[in-house]
C-alpha cells in the first residue's frame, strides 16, 4: 500500500512520581535520580535547617547538606564534638540499581584515631524496618546495589566519632533510576510508501527481575529485539516495532512494557497511527520452493486484493523467463544444472497497481555431489584443426588427436556428435564412437580422457594404449583425493553383428601423478589406486550401467587423483567390424557416485510436550539425486517411533517436508494427546533411501 502516515508516540510519564518534601532554609535538592521529579529528597528527624541530627552537644558537628549532585557529609574539628546525622530519600516508583559515587573528596576515616567516621546506608519498604546495604569508611569507590522492588526509602546515617582531623566534607553522588522508563521522542511518518510501518523503541531499564516483554492492544503490531536480554542488568533495551495495517484510518492504542519477572513493574506508551493510502497489494510470501537439477518450482500464499502474480527468473542480467499467472504456483523447466538464478515475485491488484516491493530470492538448481570430470553430458564439442578430423567432445579425445609412430595411419573420424540421447535426458547430444578400417587392421572406436598412443601396426601390441599427459589439461583430468564409489553412465551398444562372445568395454582408472598409467596394463602399475571397468554386450537399447570402483593399492593416499577413462567398441583390440558395417557405442550422461551418509547433528530440545515444535539438525552428504536419473527432488522428513522405540508404524512429525541434497535443519511438532514416555525421532530421505540413527 502507498500510505501518507503520521505516527505520534508519547510517554504516559510519571512527572510527580517521587515524593516532594522541601528542606528548610531553601536548600537545593536536585539529586540526579534518573527520570524523577525535583525536590524528591526529604529528611526525617532533623532539628534544624540542614537536616542533621546531633546526638551530642555542639553545633555543626555531624551534618548532611544537599547540593545538585548528592549529599555532603560534614564533620567538625573539635576533639569532643561527635554525633550522627540522618537523611532519607523517599520515592514511589519501582527502583533499579542504587549507585553511590564516593570517588572524589576527602575520606570518612581519621588516621589520628583508632575509630573511623562511617556512613551507613539502609533500605526500607515502609520507613520503619530498615535493611543495611552498606557501611563506608573509605573513599575512592563506586558502589552499586540492586534494590529490592518493594524498596521505597533509602536512609543515610553519618556517624562522626572523631573531630581530631579537622573539618572535612565527603561528597557522595547519588544515582537511582527507575526499573523501567521511556524517554523516546514522538515519532512522525509522512508519505510512507511501504507495506509496513516500523521504528526503533528504546526502553531504559535498571535491574529488572526478568526480561522485558513488549505488547500492544493494536492488531498487527509486533516487536523484535535488537539488544541482549535484560534480566538483572542495566542499560537501554532497543526493539523494532512493526505495524502492518490491513486497512486505512486512525489507529490508537498502547504499547505495554513489562518486567516478566515482577508483576506490576510496567510502563504504558500511548501510540496513535493515522494511515491514508491508495490500494496497493502486499508482497507475496513464498511458502514452498522445490529445487531440481533442471527445474525450479514455487508456491506462494494468496495475497488479499491480488488478481494476478508476475514471477521473473534471471541469470545475472539475462532474463530466463517471466510468468504471469492468477494461480499461486508455477514450475520452470529446462534450466541448467548447478546454476544460480535470481527470482522476483510481485502481486497485482484489480486497479493495476503492483505490490510496491517484490519478493526477491536467489536459488540454485541441483548439481552433482563430489568431484566430477568435465562435460559429463557430452553437450560441448570442439572442432578439430581439419574438417577431415571432425569434432571431439570437450575434455575427451579420440584418434583425431592420437600420437605415436603409426598415428598418421590411424588418424581420422571415429567419433561424432549424435542426437540420439538416453531416455529422459535434458541434453540434446550424446557421443557416438565407431570402428573403422585403417592400414592393415580394424581400429576399435576409442574415446578417452587421456591421449591415444598408436605405437604399433599390430592391434594387440602394448605399444598401443591410452594414457594421461600430465601438465596438458586437454589430455589430463584430476578429481581431488577421494575415489568415487562407482561410475554410472548411459550406454547403447549397437554391434554390426551381435555375438554373445563379443563385448564393448569401459574402464576408469584412478591413479597418482607419480606415473602416467597405461590402459591396458593399469593393474600392473604400483601407482594405480582403484579401477572401475566392465565388459558389456546388452545391445540395441539404452542401459544405465553402474560400475563400482575396486581398490588396487589401498596404501596409496594421494592428495590428488587422476582419472584415465576409456570407452571402446570392443573389449579385444582390432576385433570390431570394418567401416562398411561398423560397431557403434553411444555414450550419454556420465556421473561419478559417492555413497551418501546421513546423521543427526543437533536437536533443539530433548524434553518436549505434546503439540510442541522442535528443530532437528542433520548432516547429509553424498550423491542423493544423481543427475543422470529422472528422479523427483530428494525429500527429507522426520519420523517418530512408538513409545517402545519401534519404527514399524512410524508417525511423520515434520511440519513440512524439506527438499534438499544437503544437510540442514528441519522443523517438527510432537502430536497432540500423546502418552508420556521416551520416543525416538529419525531423519528419513527418499532418493537414496536412508534412515538416520534415532
Amino acid at each position: 500500500m502507498k500510505r501518507n502516515t503520521i505516527i505520534a508516540l508519547s510517554l504516559l510519564t510519571a512527572i510527580n512520581a517521587f515524593a516532594k518534601v522541601d528542606i528548610d532554609n531553601n536548600t537545593t535538592n536536585n539529586l540526579p535520580l534518573k527520570l524523577t521529579s525535583k525536590n524528591q529528597l526529604c529528611f526525617y528527624e532533623r532539628p534544624n535547617n540542614y537536616g542533621f541530627l546531633n546526638l551530642t552537644s555542639g553545633e555543626n558537628i555531624a551534618k548532611i547538606t544537599v547540593d545538585e549532585t548528592g549529599m555532603n557529609f560534614f564533620r567538625g574539628n573539635s576533639d569532643n564534638r561527635t554525633g550522627n546525622a540522618t537523611g532519607i530519600i523517599s520515592f514511589s516508583d519501582i527502583p533499579g540499581i542504587l549507585k553511590l559515587d564516593i570517588s572524589t573528596g576527602t575520606t570518612f576515616e581519621c588516621s589520628d584515631n583508632d575509630d573511623h567516621n562511617k556512613l551507613y546506608v539502609y533500605s526500607s519498604a515502609d520507613n520503619s524496618e530498615y535493611k543495611e546495604l552498606l557501611v563506608v569508611d573509605a573513599t575512592s569507590e563506586v558502589f552499586s546495589y540492586p534494590l529490592e522492588k518493594d524498596t521505597r526509602y533509602i536512609k543515610f546515617v553519618f556517624t562522626n566519632t572523631s573531630g581530631k582531623c579537622g573539618q572535612s566534607y565527603s561528597p557522595v553522588k547519588i544515582t537511582l533510576p527507575k526499573a523501567l522508563s521511556y524517554e523516546g521522542k514522538d515519532l512522525e511518518f509522512e508519505d510512507v510508501y511501504t507495506e509496513t510501518i516500523s521504528d526503533t523503541i528504546s526502553i531504559n531499564y535498571s535491574n529488572p527481575v526478568g526480561n522485558l516483554v513488549l505488547s500492544s492492544d493494536l492488531e498487527n503490531v509486533t516487536f523484535s529485539r535488537l539488544t541482549e536480554e535484560e534480566s538483572g542488568k542495566e542499560g537501554v533495551a532497543r526493539y523494532i516495532m512493526t505495524f502492518v495495517p490491513e486497512t486505512y484510518g486512525l489507529f490508537e492504542g498502547n504499547i505495554t512494557v513489562i518486567d516478566e519477572g515482577y508483576e506490576g513493574c510496567d510502563i504504558n506508551i500511548p501510540v496513535s497511527i493515522n494511515c491514508t493510502a491508495e490500494l496497493y497489494p502486499k508482497t507475496p510470501v513464498m511458502s514452498e520452493y522445490i529445487q531440481g537439477y533442471e527445474k525450479l518450482a514455487f508456491v506462494w500464499d494468496k495475497v488479499k486484493d491480488a488478481v494476478e502474480y508476475t514471477l521473473t527468473l534471471k541469470d545475472g542480467e539475462n532474463l530466463i523467463t517471466e510468468i504471469v499467472t492468477s494461480e499461486t504456483s508455477c514450475e520452470i523447466t529446462g534450466l541448467t544444472r548447478g546454476a544460480e538464478y535470481e527470482v522476483s515475485l510481485k502481486s497485482k491488484a484489480d486497479n493495476g497497481n503492483y505490490s510496491l516491493q517484490a519478493l526477491e530470492m536467489t536459488i540454485s538448481t541441483f548439481y552433482d555431489y563430489g568431484a566430477q570430470i568435465g562435460n559429463l553430458g557430452f553437450e560441448e564439442w570442439d572442432a578439430m584443426s581439419s574438417e577431415k578430423l571432425g569434432e571431439e567432445p570437450k575434455h575427451w579425445n579420440s584418434f583425431a588427436t592420437a600420437t605415436g609412430s603409426v598415428a598418421s595411419f590411424a588418424a581420422g573420424i571415429q567419433i561424432q556428435k549424435s542426437e540420439e540421447v538416453r531416455p529422459g535426458s535434458s541434453g540434446i547430444y550424446s557421443a557416438n564412437i565407431f570402428s573403422k578400417d585403417v592400414v592393415l587392421a580394424v581400429a576399435n572406436g576409442n574415446m578417452t580422457t587421456g591421449q591415444i598412443i598408436a605405437g604399433n601396426a599390430s592391434a594387440i601390441s602394448y605399444d598401443n594404449h591410452n594414457k594421461l599427459i600430465f601438465g596438458d589439461e586437454e589430455f589430463c583430468q584430476s578429481i581431488g583425493s577421494r575415489v568415487p564409489d562407482s561410475v554410472t553412465v548411459w550406454l547403447n551398444y549397437k554391434p554390426a553383428v551381435y555375438r554373445e562372445d563379443m563385448f564393448a568395454r569401459l574402464s576408469f582408472i584412478a591413479h597418482t601423478e607419480d606415473e602416467a598409467v597405461k590402459d591396458p596394463r593399469a593393474k600392473e602399475s604400483a601407482f594405480t589406486v582403484a579401477i572401475a571397468d566392465s565388459n558389456y554386450n546388452v545391445a540395441d537399447e539404452w542401459i544405465r550401467m553402474s560400475v563400482p570402483f575396486r581398490m588396487i593399492n589401498d596404501g596409496l593416499n594421494p592428495e590428488k587423483l587422476y582419472i584415465l577413462a576409456t570407452f571402446t567398441t570392443n573389449s579385444q583390440p582390432g576385433k570390431s567390424t570394418d567401416s562398411s558395417n561398423p560397431d557403434n557405442v553411444y555414450i550419454d550422461d556420465l556421473l561419478f557416485v559417492y555413497n551418501p551418509s546421513l546423521e543427526i547433528s543437533s536437536i533443539s530440545k530433548n524434553t518436549l510436550e505434546d503439540n510442541e515444535e522442535f528443530v532437528i539438525g542433520f548432516d547429509l552428504s553424498g550423491t542423493m539425486s544423481p543427475s543422470n536419473l529422472n528422479e523427483e527432488p530428494n525429500m527429507v522428513t522426520l519420523e517418530m517411533s512408538d513409545i517402545d522405540g519401534n519404527f514399524e508404524n512410524p508417525v511423520i512429525v515434520s511440519i513440512e517436508p524439506l527438499y534438499t541434497n544437503d544437510g540442514g535443519e528441519i522443523r517438527g511438532r510432537i502430536p497432540e494427546n500423546i502418552h508420556t514416555g521416551d520416543y525416538k525421532i529419525r531423519v528419513v530421505t527418499t532418493n537414496y533411501p536412508m534412515e538416520s540413527e534415532p
